[in-house]
């Protein structure tokens, strides 16, 4: 018990947790765990005390003790929806959100209009691919709150994963409406729109957030990526080496910037990439993997190529360790497309989709010369190269609802009725004509695609698929010094990488002999660039387009390219990676072994 009165205690334990949050506030976590705690002895059940400690410990790194303060202060403030709010907030961060899905709902229990719950709640169910239910918890937050940031760049989100497109857009122009005087904003509104495609907005956002912030380090790199996606090297480059003129010790900035420059000796940057490279081992994982590729990429640059696949190696080392990929897992998703899309189904279902011929699917492996193929033929005046579309995945998101994870993909496609895969084709067909209205082709280069060629014969009748390949080794060792920006779990070991490729190769193998002859154009990049002329013409042909010289001057044709080679294909053709592989044949033993060469 206090030997002060009643009122001298309680102003007592008001200015004790005042100082607390005041610290708290500054970052100054030790003295404000210092005041929760002296709080704590003083009243041991005390609910904010209780509440701000586990918070603290959560921003402190401290995630157990952080969640057994904060269900703590649950029980012992029942009627606070703040606690459940924060508690949600915190199960979210870590990952578990059906967790975090149970105390936004409870918070919204106690209070039906905090907005701020309804968000939290929106993003946990985006995590979780509810998209339906989480537009719908952003759009109930909107009508509580119309002017909130969050809720517009979230809705936006949620309405780009369920094919919505031009209202997602919608969404984020009124996002960056209220951004328009915050430089942090307007750089998350930029990086929303690059993901949807719509590239001079997302230019404009990061201009803007410039303006306000010239020193900015992250709107200059992401002014420098979009830059280059849209072909503007010259300029990337400048906010690429501002960026690192501000910040020397910069993974992604350099990661960013060796893909479009090459690093000489004489570079004035060259000395800060220097000293950067002796912090590695200090870095965190993700930015120490990513400057071993960088390093990587300047050696072989160089020529230097011994000292660049040390670099690749140790890249891949440390990329491993953090991403999931389980071998067995990759072979019976393969296995099961190949099971229930067998040629019996698909001769079954032939015809069952859309009649569009708007859609050209370009599938491989990553690095086999997919980049080139569309380049080709988005050079050609009726045909637009959309890139790498996500965009087939979510309309199957749409068509069969939330899947805990794509092993049940197979199963469940092979279940749709005739009216299903129609749907599938129609929304498809309908979202990408809005990326380029009067296109008679639109490209869709995602390699993911591959295991959809089933799918893709039956949803689509009249589109094009076109398989691009390349030699196994050079394929590989491509991928092998690449850091991807999603997926690709399966190139950061060499032997994975090796048996990866068999399992496409496999898959391959099935789609050519399940499908119709001549469904399939196949496509080899030492063909390619051995003689354009002839493969371009075929690719035309083969897609029921005239022929266009523009077709050959490829690398003169602007327009948005993301993908790891966007700096190759906006030159002319070459050969020299042909062959690429033997530099580095010395290393490559595990590759060779699990390839079968």
């Amino acid at each position: 018990m206090p030997s002060e009165n009643p009122a001298a205690f309680s102003n007592r334990i008001q200015e004790l947790m005042q100082q607390a949050v005041a610290c708290h506030q500054q970052h100054d976590y030790s003295s404000a765990e210092a005041g929760y705690r002296e709080v704590l002895r003083l009243i041991p059940a005390h609910p904010d005390a209780t509440h701000f400690l586990g918070l603290l410990a959560h921003q402190t790194g401290h995630d157990e003790t952080a969640l057994t303060f904060l269900k703590q202060s649950v029980v012992l403030g029942p009627g606070s929806a703040l606690y459940r709010h924060n508690l949600g907030g915190v199960f979210r961060e870590l990952g578990r959100h059906v967790e975090a899905e149970r105390y936004y709902l409870e918070a919204l229990t106690l209070k039906p209009d905090y907005a701020d719950a309804l968000i939290g709640l929106a993003m946990a169910q985006v995590a979780r691919g509810h998209f339906e239910d989480a537009h719908s918890n952003y759009v109930q937050a909107l009508a509580i709150d119309p002017q909130n940031f969050e809720a517009c760049l979230g809705g936006g989100g949620a309405l780009l994963e369920l094919t919505r497109r031009r209202e997602a857009l919608d969404c984020y122009r009124d996002a960056q409406r209220l951004a328009a005087g915050d430089a942090e904003r307007l750089q998350r509104v930029g990086l929303a729109l690059r993901e949807a495609g719509a590239m001079q907005d997302a230019k404009q956002c990061f201009e803007r957030a410039l303006k306000l912030r010239p020193d900015y380090v992250e709107a200059h790199n992401s002014l420098g990526i979009t830059l280059g996606d849209l072909g503007d090297f010259t300029h990337a480059e400048t906010h690429y080496r501002e960026a690192l003129r501000l910040r020397p010790a910069y993974a992604s900035g350099w990661h960013n910037f060796t893909s479009i420059v090459r690093v000489m000796p004489d570079d004035p940057l060259w000395p800060s990439l220097r000293v950067f490279a002796e912090q590695a081992s200090e870095l965190p994982t993700a930015e120490a993997g990513m400057l071993q590729f960088t390093l990587g990429k300047v050696r072989d640059d160089r020529g230097e190529y011994s000292q660049a696949f040390e670099h690749y190696l140790q890249a891949n080392r440390l990329k491993r360790a953090v991403v999931e990929y389980d071998e067995s897992r990759q072979k019976i998703f393969f296995q099961n497309f190949m099971r229930h899309f067998s040629a019996t189904f698909l001769s079954k279902h032939a015809g069952a989709g859309t009649d569009s011929e708007l859609p050209v699917f370009i599938v491989g492996m990553s690095r086999s010369g997919t980049t080139l193929v569309e380049q080709v033929l988005a050079s050609h005046p009726q045909v637009h190269g959309a890139g790498e579309l996500h965009l087939l995945r979510r309309c199957l998101r749409v068509e069969l609802g939330p899947t805990d994870n794509d092993d049940e993909l197979p199963g469940k496609l092979v279940t749709m009725d005739v009216a299903g895969f129609r749907r599938i084709g129609e929304r498809y067909c309908a979202e990408l004509a809005q990326l380029a209205p009067d296109a008679a082709r639109i490209t869709d280069k995602l390699p993911g695609n591959m295991a959809l060629v089933g799918l893709i014969h039956i949803a689509f009748p009249r589109a094009k698929i076109i398989h691009c390949v390349r030699d196994p080794l050079d394929t590989c060792v491509s991928c092998f010094s690449k850091l991807f920006t999603t997926g690709h779990a399966f190139s950061y070991e060499l032997g994975e990488l090796g048996r990866f490729y068999r399992l496409y190769e496999e898959l391959m193998q099935h789609w050519r002999a399940a499908l119709p002859a001549g469904r399939i154009l196949e496509v080899r990049y030492e063909d390619m660039v051995t003689d354009l002329e002839t493969h371009a013409r075929r690719l035309l042909e083969f897609c029921s387009l005239p022929w266009d010289e523009a077709c050959l001057r490829f690398h003169e044709h602007r327009r948005t390219i993301k993908t790891a080679s966007l700096a190759q294909v906006r030159q002319p053709i070459y050969a020299s990676s042909v062959g690429r592989w033997r530099r580095y044949a010395l290393y490559l033993e595990p590759l060779r072994r699990a390839l079968g060469k």
